[in-house]
């Protein structure tokens, strides 16, 4: 049993719900999300914990704060709009502004031309922002565990106190490793005898879109602001298209560089707008962090696909996942996929297919590859799934992924998203250093459980990740329709900083110390950063 230790919640009265009411979010049709954060308190009430800034000032737990009205993205629909599509309503998208995609190709956060196509205009709405709030606590540093007897307590006496991790048992969280690596690979190599192989070189030197660093929307409301850009008009209010994780070379890279340059990587997943046979899957936007700023185009989209035996030819399709949370961990970007574990898709083995006919997927009747338009496809290798409650684990959601390369070895963060409750966990995975890969390895039947796993004591976490012993939280909709930025470890809370509206996963750009997250409405779609050190 967990028990719940209550503080003022950041949502206006007790936080705590019961652990039922986790759902993942719930959205309309066309993008609008459903749930909203109701009005604003009144009365007279001590300050809730957390709520609290840097100044002394008792912050509003409900409502919008001046100037934070919603921001609508607009532009002209070309293709019909229907119900959300996700592969298990992972969908957890909240007070979002309606935008609209203009769905030309190219240009539109659509296909993939050599066009591009740009689209100037500023966002609007961004302030009446927060500013930080103060930590609480002595901080205790939450050493490794000892290797796992055997089968641990899934559901034990745990005092979940708001904003500090409070510790599980890590030996029921296991990863399993993949069913068939070997067959992936070959897989992935058979592709790569049709289509060859795209070095990063190539693919960066034909970027085709440009983002913008004018026109941010969160900047007035992230004090700490550092550096940040936002797409071209097209992929910031389209509205079938939705971003939500964030990596870079940093990850990827011991001297943080790819082919020589700083990228940013940010995934995007397709709501399904015009039904059966047209979903698109993943995408990964892959932005030259050199040229943001410089009159020049600067990203390009790629599409992940999931190889297939079709008789004896290779062949992919779409990978229809919400990828809440991605991480490149050298060779390989591993995905997270919610109600399963993690995707493994291989970076170094990046091919080209034919463009100019968006409406074709995969290897068609004339043996030519198509990727709904997309230039460049990134191949999946195989995936590590979570250790299932009858296999003797607890099925813990993988909402999101982040790396962690203070830690020796090196690992990643995973963790879920709970709107309503405190409840939403956090796992540590170690990585094997020479692979990139979860330390299980691929040998099949092979399982290893976690390093670590906390409680988050914090309501919808969109993305979560632990550098030096320290854990930061992205949370949404924490003030307002804002979210925070918390810094916490196990029984320690290490205070709060604005965070964007729409926010969702981390990276962390080590030698220039930036914390990083992608918001996800139409018309707000900004990529922000603060620097690591503004919590001291």
């Amino acid at each position: 049993m967990v028990l719940l230790v209550g503080c003022g919640g950041d949502e206006g009265g007790s936080a705590l719900a019961p652990e039922g009411g986790e759902g993942e979010g719930e959205a309309s049709p066309g993008g609008e999300g459903s749930e909203t954060d109701g009005g604003d308190g009144e009365g007279e009430a001590p300050c809730p914990e957390g709520n609290r800034s840097a100044d002394g000032e008792c912050q509003p737990s409900q409502g919008l704060g001046e100037g934070e009205g919603e921001s609508q993205g607009e532009g002209e629909v070309s293709e019909e709009e229907g119900p959300i599509g996700t592969d298990d309503g992972d969908d957890h998208s909240e007070d979002q502004g309606q935008g609209e995609g203009e769905g030309e190709e190219g240009g539109q956060g659509e296909g993939e031309d050599e066009g591009g196509g740009q689209g100037e205009g500023e966002g609007e709405g961004g302030g009446g922002g927060e500013g930080e709030g103060e930590g609480e606590g002595e901080e205790v540093e939450d050493p490794p565990g000892p290797p796992c007897p055997g089968p641990g307590v899934c559901d034990p006496d745990v005092a979940v106190v708001e904003g500090r991790l409070s510790a599980l048992d890590e030996c029921r969280f296991g990863l399993k490793a993949p069913v068939d690596w070997a067959g992936g690979e070959a897989l992935v190599e058979a592709l790569v005898g049709e289509l060859g192989v795209v070095g990063w070189a190539e693919v960066l030197q034909h970027l085709n879109r440009r983002t913008k660093r004018a026109g941010v929307t969160n900047r007035t409301a992230i004090p700490q602001f550092a550096e940040g850009y936002t797409w071209n008009s097209g992929d910031d209010d389209v509205a079938y298209w939705y971003p939500q994780g964030i990596t870079g070379s940093s990850d990827a890279s011991a001297d943080e560089l790819i082919a020589g340059r700083r990228l940013t990587l940010v995934s995007w997943y397709h709501k399904d707008a015009e039904g059966g046979g047209a979903q698109r899957g993943v995408r990964v936007s892959v932005v030259d962090m050199g040229l943001v700023g410089v009159d020049r185009d600067d990203y390009r989209h790629l599409l992940l696909v999931e190889p297939f035996w079709d008789g004896e030819t290779p062949d992919f399709r779409a990978v229809e996942i919400h990828a809440g949370g991605i991480a490149w961990t050298g060779r390989y970007m591993l995905v997270a996929d919610t109600s399963h574990g993690l995707r493994v898709f291989d970076m170094e083995r990046v091919m080209q297919v034919e463009t100019g006919e968006g409406d074709r997927m995969g290897r068609g009747g004339d043996g030519e590859y198509h990727a709904r338009g997309y230039r460049y496809v990134v191949p999946q290798v195989g995936r590590f799934d979570r250790l299932e409650e009858d296999e003797g684990g607890c099925p813990v959601r993988f909402s999101f992924v982040a790396m962690d390369r203070s830690s020796d070895p090196p690992s990643v963060v995973t963790g879920e998203y709970h709107r309503d409750d405190l409840l939403g966990r956090v796992v540590r995975w170690d990585l094997d250093p020479a692979t990139g890969l979860p330390a299980v390895g691929v040998a099949a039947g092979a399982v290893m459980p976690a390093r670590e796993a906390h409680v988050s004591g914090r309501t919808k976490m969109q993305g979560a990740l632990a550098w030096d012993g320290r854990w930061y939280l992205s949370c949404s909709s924490q003030f307002g329709r804002f979210g925070r930025l918390y810094r916490t470890a196990a029984g320690w809370d290490g205070g709060w900083l604005a965070w964007a509206y729409g926010a969702e996963d981390l990276y962390l750009e080590r030698n220039l110390g930036l914390l990083w997250t992608a918001a996800e409405h139409p018309g707000t779609r900004d990529v922000v950063s603060v620097p690591l050190d503004a919590f001291d």
